[in-house]
């Protein structure tokens, strides 16, 4: 992540948008996790969600989208395009006995991972959607599991930390490291 942060930075000067470091905060949630339990005050994010060294879903929330940050992903009628809704279709997830169709919110807590990225919401939006964009190419979630696998990762009982990540660490090592190689 820190890596695609940094190449993120070059890519926002190149738009125009140039972030200051004070500018981006960095939450690293490690499983199992809690749900937020709000989009603080004054910001937007771009969230993701990864799992045995595959991003899952990456995804953003101004301002006034708190729901769709704190719990929509972990509830699959919530809203459309959720994780949660994704993993009750994937037919893969039926080889798992701890994964509830009923309750995909438990395993997602319990079996991935999360990262929060806190914007200004007094900024414009447009860098939010620009990040969200990039990281959605730059991270391929959902796209860089194994090609001939049939199963959704998962978090083993050593769970691998993706390629572009920096594994375990404290929200604010993960956010002095990004803000080192701002």
């Amino acid at each position: 992540m820190i890596s695609a942060l940094a190449a993120f930075k070059t890519v926002a000067e190149l738009g125009n948008t140039p972030l200051s470091p004070g500018d981006v905060e960095v939450e690293y949630l490690d499983a199992p996790h809690r749900s937020p339990a709000r989009l603080p005050k004054g910001k937007m994010a771009v969230y993701g969600f990864w799992g045995d060294g595959c991003w899952l879903k990456v995804g953003m929330a101004g301002a006034n989208s708190g729901a769709r940050y704190t719990s929509q992903h972990y509830n699959a009628r919530s809203a459309p395009s959720t994780l949660a809704a994704s993993l009750i279709a994937s037919q893969a997830m039926t080889k798992f006995v701890e994964f509830d169709r009923t309750r995909p919110g438990d395993w997602i807590r319990t079996s991935t991972h999360r990262v929060n990225i806190l914007l200004p919401a007094d900024k414009p939006r447009e860098p939010l959607s620009l990040l969200e964009a990039f990281l959605h190419l730059r991270l391929r979630p959902g796209m860089n599991a194994d090609p001939n696998s049939q199963s959704p990762p998962v978090r083993k009982a050593r769970a691998r930390a993706p390629r572009d990540s920096v594994g375990k660490v404290q929200q604010k090592r993960l956010s002095k490291a990004v803000m080192a190689n701002w």
